[in-house]
């Protein structure tokens, strides 16, 4: 009487075959990837732009102008070291940005590009 032998595992060839298919389906996949991580990245960058469009269009309703591209004001006499307030327009549209947090950590009455 002769007994046969079960299987107890996959051989080598079953082993390299489902290796290689599951590497085919990620090289399939990785392209699909990268694509959609362009397009969030392309529609973020789309409406970073159009919040500071509408900051801009809110910013102008409010103050009937546009934000300065840089503004400095003499808030004293003119001295050898005056009273001055410097910065850009991206200062005055913070708030404008839903960005009230940061506006409240700015000091208007120091230079933009000093130090803190």
């Amino acid at each position: 009487m002769k007994r046969s032998r079960a299987v107890d595992g996959l051989t080598l060839i079953e082993v390299m075959l489902v290796v290689a298919i599951i590497g085919l389906l990620v090289s399939l996949s990785i392209p699909a990837i990268q694509a959609s991580r362009e397009t969030a990245r392309r529609t973020q960058c789309t409406n970073n732009l159009r919040q500071y469009g509408v900051a801009f269009v809110n910013f102008e309703a409010q103050n009937k102008t546009f934000p300065s591209a840089f503004t400095l004001r003499l808030k004293g006499p003119l001295t050898v070291d005056p009273d001055v307030e410097m910065n850009n327009y991206v200062v005055d549209l913070l708030p404008y940005l839903e960005e009230q947090s940061v506006e409240a950590l700015y000091h208007r009455d120091k230079l933009y590009c000093a130090p803190e």
